[in-house]
């Protein structure tokens, strides 16, 4: 059973509070094998706009970034080579569940400059996994960003990229 489904049968059919999920997911993650999970998931090289996507990434430019995410989940808003959207990895928690709440009404609202990225085809070394709407809340608390070596709350506190 994969991380998704997991969260998804422990939620249950009632609303679940934003420690629920940053206390639950985090646990439920131990349990679980991301990768086979992902494989599980639909997988595409071309991002369609208006979708979640998670993926490994290999920044092109690294050595001019102080950091990236290794492992971005992304909401797609703009195709091509590259592609751009919002990382949800750079935000905080409850910052990032007020973003999904709004994303699973179909409304883009409350992204800040700094969580828009572009990424190059070239620099994927996964396909992108997409993520069901069902979802998002369990990917947004899946501790998975990987800032290399920078603390995810350094990132959140709005440590210089470039």
């Amino acid at each position: 059973m994969s991380i998704f489904s997991i969260v998804k049968e422990a939620a249950g059919d009632e609303p679940k509070s934003f420690g629920w999920y940053r206390d639950n997911v985090k646990v439920l993650f131990k349990m679980s094998d991301l990768y086979a999970d992902l494989v599980e998931q639909e997988e595409t090289l071309t991002p369609t706009p208006g979708q979640l996507y998670m993926f490994e990434y290999k920044a092109i430019y690294a050595a001019r970034l102080n950091f990236y995410d290794r492992f971005p989940l992304v909401y797609i808003t703009g195709v091509g080579d590259p592609f751009r959207g919002v990382n949800l990895h750079y935000l905080g928690l409850r910052k990032r569940l007020n973003l999904v709440l709004n994303l699973e009404n179909g409304v883009l609202a409350g992204a800040p400059k700094r969580s828009y990225h572009n990424y190059l085809l070239k620099g994927l070394e996964t396909p992108l996994y997409l993520i069901n709407s069902d979802d998002y809340k369990t990917a947004a608390f899946l501790p998975v960003e990987d800032f290399g070596g920078v603390s995810k709350t350094a990132v959140w506190n709005g440590a210089k990229q470039q």
